[in-house]
């Protein structure tokens, strides 16, 4: 029974031990690069600094949102659109600053459009639109994430 209780007394130990390093290292109190976590604490440790970095999912809407809105203040040339689904999340997004439409209105001759297909964490396509001026040289006119391809998404 000793044995058992003895055992218990040393995972607590450890356990405490794991979860004040990982505060400090979450927290960015450490510099010890000889810190070792398993799979599963380092899986759980990436999620809980991406969320103190980045905020809750549920919110990158609403954060990207209140950024469009500042930006619309200081650069109100600029072409910003935005939707959001009746869950909260983002559903298209539109950018294109004023200077990049500048860029548009000189050099229109050449258009390139790409897109990336679901990579990343929202899994919209990402696409970017730019284009080529006289020195051969590219730019970017715009770019945005849409949900799907349908005419009423892109207008």
């Amino acid at each position: 029974m000793e044995f058992i209780e003895n055992s218990e007394l040393q995972s607590k130990s450890k356990l405490k031990d794991i979860t004040q390093k990982a505060q400090a290292f979450i927290q960015g109190k450490t510099n010890d690069d000889k810190l070792v976590f398993q799979k599963q604490q380092s899986a759980y440790l990436v999620q809980k600094i991406k969320k103190k970095i980045w905020g809750l999912p549920q919110k990158d809407a609403q954060n990207l949102k209140q950024l469009m809105e500042e930006i619309q203040k200081e650069f109100p040339d600029g072409l910003i659109k935005m939707e959001i689904d009746e869950l909260g999340q983002l559903r298209n997004f539109i950018f294109s600053s004023h200077q990049m439409k500048k860029q548009y209105l000189k050099f229109n001759d050449i258009l390139l459009l790409d897109s990336t297909y679901r990579t990343n964490k929202y899994r919209l396509p990402l696409y970017v639109i730019a284009g080529v001026n006289e020195n051969s040289k590219t730019f970017i006119i715009g770019f945005g994430f849409v949900r799907s391809e349908e005419k009423k998404d892109v207008n």
